[in-house]
Formats: structure tokens, sequence, C-alpha cells
């Protein structure tokens, strides 16, 4: 939709339908938003876990923002 909604091309798509991308941009948007936060709640991390590659232990620091 990024792409579509800053074209320089003068068409249908580009001129047109702007309004309809910029709203399913909005949608797509908070879509993505919903799922992501979804998916990162979903990830649970053990401070058991090691390194597939080196076998260490990680670090697990939680970030303060």
């Amino acid at each position: 939709m990024i792409e579509r909604l800053a074209s320089d091309r003068i068409n249908r798509y580009t001129t047109i339908d702007l309004e309809v991308a910029q709203k399913n941009h909005e949608y797509f948007m908070s879509v993505y938003d919903k799922e992501m936060e979804l998916a990162i709640a979903g990830i649970n991390l053990s401070i058991n876990d090691a390194c597939i590659e080196c076998n260490e232990t990680f670090q697990y620091q939680e970030s303060r923002m």
C-alpha cells in the first residue's frame, strides 16, 4: 500500500482509488500491529535455553522502554 500511495504513475489505482488505498493501508497496519503483539506475547523464553550454534546459555535482558 505504501508503494501504491507513493507511486508517481498516473492511473486509476494511483488517482481515483487513492482514498481506498489510504483506508486499506490504515486497516492493514492496524491488523499488523495486533498480530505482531500476539506473536511477541507468544514467545516463551526460558533461561535454560542455549544457543544452537555454540551451545552457550543466552543472556536475558528486559527492555525498559
